[in-house]
C-alpha cells in the first residue's frame, strides 16, 4: 500500500495486483486470489516512465525498512495509455482498514512517504483508486497462481450496461463452462468486479504470464467446439445487448516498484532481485605516440 495525502486517491491511500498473503493484514495464500483488491492506476506523463519507476522505488524501500506487513505488485502498461498499476490484495474490506491503521501508527514510515509525495506531480497527470471483489464463479483456473512467477499481466475489462448484469454473468459463466468442457489448461483468468472507484458494472479479468509467448496461445477452435452453435448464438446475442465497452491491455511487471514478500520473490529470485551488471575492468591507458 502506498500512503498518500492527495484527494486524488481514496482514503488518503493508494494501492496495487495480488501478492502473497501476510499475517496481520491478510491471510490470502500465495497461490489463491485475494477476495478484495485495491488498485491504484497512475497516469504517467509521456517520456517520464523511466524517471517515474526510479522515483517509485523509494516507496517499497520505505515499506521494507519499516517491515510493513502489506505487500503489492506493480506493473506498467505495454499497450494503451501510459499507466502504472499497483495492486494490493486483502481477505476483506476489514483487512484493508487494518492495513491503513497499521500505516497510520508508524510515524517514521509516514515521514519517509510524505517526503516522496511532493515529486509525484513531476511524473503523473492523474490517478484513480479502485476497489474490487473477487468473482470465483467467473474465473477460470484461478488456482494455483504463483504471483512470484508473473512477469507480464493481461488485463481484459468489460463494462456492463445498467440492468443487464444477470445476462452478462450468464455469458461469462458460459465461457468458463466451455473452457472447462474443452479441457484447456494453457490459459487462466482471475475475475474481479469493481465495487468502488470506477464505473459500476465493470469487470476486470487478470491473466498472469511468465513470458509474452503465452499471449500467442489460440484456443478458439477448441472453445467454439465446446460452446456449440447454440451457445455461440446465445452469447453473441447477450454481448450485443449487455456490454457497453471492452478493453484489453498488456502490462509488464516492475520488480523495482513492487513490494512483495520474500516468499513470493523466492519463486523467481533472478527476476525480482537481478544481479547488477558487472562493469568491465578499466584498461590500461594507451601510451601516447611519440612525435
Amino acid at each position: 500500500m502506498k500512503i498518500r495525502t492527495s484527494l486524488l486517491f481514496l482514503a488518503s491511500s493508494c494501492l496495487t495486483v495480488g501478492a502473497a498473503g501476510v499475517a496481520g493484514a491478510q491471510t490470502t495464500s500465495a497461490d489463491a486470489p485475494a477476495k478484495v483488491i485495491r488498485i491504484l492506476r497512475e497516469e504517467v506523463k509521456p517520456a517520464r516512465g523511466s524517471a517515474h519507476e526510479k522515483h517509485e522505488a523509494g516507496w517499497p524501500a520505505a515499506f521494507a525498512k519499516a517491515n510493513y506487513s502489506v505487500h503489492y505488485i506493480a506493473m506498467t502498461s505495454m499497450s494503451g495509455p501510459s499507466e502504472a498499476w499497483f495492486i494490493e490484495p486483502h481477505d476483506s474490506f476489514a483487512s484493508l482498514e487494518r492495513a491503513d491503521q497499521e500505516a497510520e501508527k508508524n510515524p517514521t514510515m509516514q515521514a519517509e512517504l510524505e517526503a516522496l509525495l511532493p515529486r509525484e506531480g513531476e511524473f503523473l497527470s492523474g490517478g484513480r483508486a479502485i476497489l474490487a471483489r473477487y468473482r470465483e464463479d467467473l474465473s477460470y483456473r484461478p488456482t494455483p497462481v504463483n504471483i512470484g512467477k508473473a512477469h507480464y499481466v493481461g488485463v481484459y475489462s468489460e463494462r456492463v450496461k445498467p440492468g443487464y448484469g444477470l445476462d452478462y454473468e450468464e455469458s461469462a459463466k458460459m465461457d468458463v463452462a466451455a473452457y472447462t468442457k474443452a479441457g484447456i489448461t494453457n490459459e487462466r483468468w482471475i475475475a474481479y468486479q469493481v465495487a468502488a472507484g470506477a464505473q459500476l458494472g465493470t469487470f476486470l479479468y487478470f491473466s498472469p504470464w511468465t513470458t509474452l509467448a503465452e499471449a500467442d496461445i489460440d484456443n478458439q477452435k477448441a472453445y467454439d467446439a465446446a460452446m456449440g452453435d447454440g451457445g455461440r448464438l446465445r452469447q453473441t446475442d447477450i454481448s450485443r445487448q449487455s456490454i457497453a465497452s471492452r478493453e484489453f491491455q498488456v502490462f509488464a511487471v516492475s520488480p523495482k516498484m513492487s513490494y512483495l514478500s520474500k516468499e513470493a520473490m523466492a519463486a523467481d529470485p533472478d527476476f525480482w532481485n537481478p544481479k547488477p551488471v558487472a562493469k568491465p575492468p578499466a584498461g590500461k591507458a594507451e601510451a601516447k605516440p611519440k612525435p
